[in-house]
C-alpha cells in the first residue's frame, strides 16, 4: 500500500508542470513587453487589462497606460513601470500594494523613488535606463538589491528562483559584490 502511495505522489510531482517563464526586457520607449513560455509567447501591451496567460498560471493586470504587474504563484509578483510618471506611481500606490510579498519591479525610463520601493517591500529592482550613482549609493544603502539591466535582456522566472539572461553571454547565476572601497559592483557567477 506504501508504494501504491509514494508512487502516485512521485507521478504527481512528475506531472505538475514547473513554473517557469521568461520576460524579454523591452528597452526605453517601448510600449510593450513579451512573456515567453517555451514555444508561446504573451505580449503585454496596451490591450491588456486583466488577463491570464500560459494556461492561467500568470495574471497580467494593468493599472495604467504605463503600469502593470504579473502575478504568479503564491503571492509572486513584478510591477513594471515603463515610461511611468511620479504621479502615475503615485496615484496607483494602493493597488500597487496587493500585487504580492515583497514584489520585484522592473522600471524601464520611470523615475526611481526609494521611499515608494521601501513602502512596497521590493525586494529585487530591475532597471533599465540611465542611473545616477548617487542612486545607486541611495540603493546600496537602503539594502534594497538592484540590477542594471539592458533591452533585450531576459529575465527568467522559475520555481521562486530568478536569473538574468544577458545578450552578451549564456545564462548564468551569480551574486553582484559591491566592493566596499570603491563602490564598484562586481558580478561574480556561482557555479
Amino acid at each position: 500500500m506504501s508504494r501504491r502511495i509514494i508512487s502516485l505522489a512521485l507521478i504527481a510531482l512528475i506531472a505538475m508542470p514547473l513554473m517557469a517563464f521568461d520576460l524579454v526586457v523591452p528597452s526605453p520607449g517601448d510600449g510593450s513587453y513579451m512573456l515567453l513560455d517555451g514555444d508561446e509567447e504573451f505580449i503585454v501591451d496596451d490591450t491588456v487589462y486583466f488577463k491570464r496567460a500560459f494556461d492561467s498560471r500568470i495574471l497580467a493586470e494593468r493599472f495604467t497606460d504605463h503600469i502593470t504587474s504579473l502575478s504568479w504563484g503564491d503571492d509572486e509578483g513584478l510591477i513594471v513601470l515603463m515610461n511611468a510618471s511620479e504621479a502615475e506611481i503615485e496615484g496607483c500606490m494602493y493597488s500597487l500594494y496587493m500585487v504580492g510579498d515583497e514584489p520585484d519591479m522592473l522600471i524601464v525610463d520611470s523615475p526611481l523613488d526609494i521611499d515608494m520601493l521601501k513602502r512596497l517591500d521590493v525586494d529585487e529592482v530591475y532597471h533599465v535606463g540611465d542611473m545616477s550613482g548617487s542612486t545607486r549609493a541611495m540603493l546600496r544603502r537602503s539594502g534594497i538589491d538592484f540590477m542594471e539591466l539592458d533591452g533585450g535582456d531576459i529575465i527568467r522566472f522559475e520555481d521562486g528562483k530568478t536569473r538574468v539572461i544577458t545578450g552578451d553571454g549564456p545564462a548564468h547565476d551569480g551574486v553582484f559584490v559591491t566592493c566596499p572601497t570603491c563602490g564598484t559592483v562586481i558580478y561574480v557567477p556561482v557555479p
